[in-house]
């Protein structure tokens, strides 16, 4: 999406941990299986983001789940997220 991760810690001193995630299991993998990771923004608000997964892999779906994360500062405090972060998710 044209933001770095790294560079958001570095440069801007933001952080985007993991504050819930869900996880539902619905077909077993196996050692040495292709697996495919599809990723997609769920929901994004001035302070929060979230994101939808879906594992598969053989042709059938393994997993599906969510992360949900929040924008904070380098003392732990919510802040809103830098106008580019938005830019690029919109």
């Amino acid at each position: 999406m044209g933001v770095g991760y790294r560079e958001m810690e570095e440069r801007d001193k933001i952080y985007v941990p993991v504050v819930e995630s869900f996880c539902r299991y619905k077909s077993p993998l196996r050692y040495d299986d292709l697996v495919t990771v599809d990723t997609s923004l769920a929901e994004m608000s001035a302070t929060r983001m979230s994101f939808d997964y879906e594992v598969s892999a053989n042709g059938k779906t393994a997993a599906v789940g969510r992360t949900k994360h929040a924008f904070i500062n380098c003392k732990g405090k919510p802040i809103p997220a830098p106008s580019h972060v938005l830019k690029a998710f919109s």
